[in-house]
């Protein structure tokens, strides 16, 4: 199997990082890996002029793109304004039916995994009472069923070959390494457990990508790696720097690192979540 390298972008918020998307631009033209992984919030506020902005910004990119849908893209469904329906539109792909959707590159099957938001009525932070996790703004976020249905039937559909799922909300808990440094969760998928479930039987499914949280945390579980990568902004409390992720995918194992505008920020411990959630390299069992 010969070397994959592509690059990760965690939430990308156009309509509020205007100077880190044009980096990102900049970092991912300069790289020019072979694809780009957009791991969901890809608007800050879901308005015409937001995905406006961010198709133009996508189509600025050399690389092909591959996109994730997240809750702050879903934000405005329930008054008829389609953000997932407007970027398909505007900026076709293998989404165009369905943000589930898989692609191949090399010997490697990618699934991606869409999910939804469901209002909650708003009265200060509300309790998700199923997963017991607290929403900010009144949000839930979940799988619909056509989009679980459509999610199993690509992860049967991988076979044996080596598989790599992407979803926008991570399906590992917050590190307590994390948690020490004063990060805080959010809203958790509806259906984690299940949809950890049918990832954990597959043990040709060997990574997982995530975006949501905003910082930078690598864990191996049972046999897989699950990366969450900060948001393009990075993590303001503690100085994080733009930055974008590579993955170079081999037989053996996987290799990632963080790459910034410039230089990486010295002194280098202190600043992210950790250095080793920054940069890492896991053999395969």
């Amino acid at each position: 199997m010969s070397k994959l390298t592509f690059a990760v972008v965690g939430d990308l918020h156009v309509g509020a990082t205007a100077e880190e998307v044009q980096t990102a631009i900049r970092l991912l033209n300069a790289a020019d890996p072979a694809f780009v992984l957009f791991l969901g919030d890809l608007v800050n506020k879901p308005t015409e002029a937001s995905v406006d902005e961010l198709v133009a910004a996508l189509r600025r990119i050399g690389p092909p793109v591959y996109l994730t849908i997240g809750n702050h893209d879903m934000a405005r469904a329930d008054d008829g304004f389609d953000v997932p329906g407007r970027i398909a539109a505007a900026f076709p792909g293998p989404w165009s039916d369905s943000f589930t959707y898989g692609f191949t590159a090399g010997q490697w099957r990618f699934v991606v995994g869409g999910t939804s938001t469901m209002s909650i009525p708003y009265q200060g932070p509300q309790i998700n009472h199923i997963k017991g996790h607290v929403s900010e703004h009144g949000g839930m976020i979940y799988m619909p069923r056509e989009d679980l249905e459509r999610f199993i039937a690509l992860l049967e559909a991988t076979g044996e070959a080596p598989a790599c799922v992407v979803l926008h909300p991570p399906l590992v808990p917050m590190a307590r390494r994390v948690r020490e440094r004063g990060c805080f969760d959010q809203v958790r998928l509806l259906e984690e457990p299940q949809v950890l479930s049918l990832i954990q039987d597959r043990p040709n499914v060997r990574l997982c990508l995530y975006g949501h949280e905003h910082f930078n945390q690598v864990d191996a579980v049972d046999g897989r790696l699950h990366c969450i990568t900060q948001g393009v902004r990075g993590y303001g409390p503690y100085g994080d720097p733009s930055a974008i992720r590579m993955v170079e995918l081999s037989e053996t194992g996987v290799r990632s690192w963080l790459t910034w505008d410039d230089r990486e920020p010295e002194p280098p411990a202190p600043i992210g979540t950790l250095a080793g959630d920054r940069s890492f390299e896991w053999i395969f069992a």
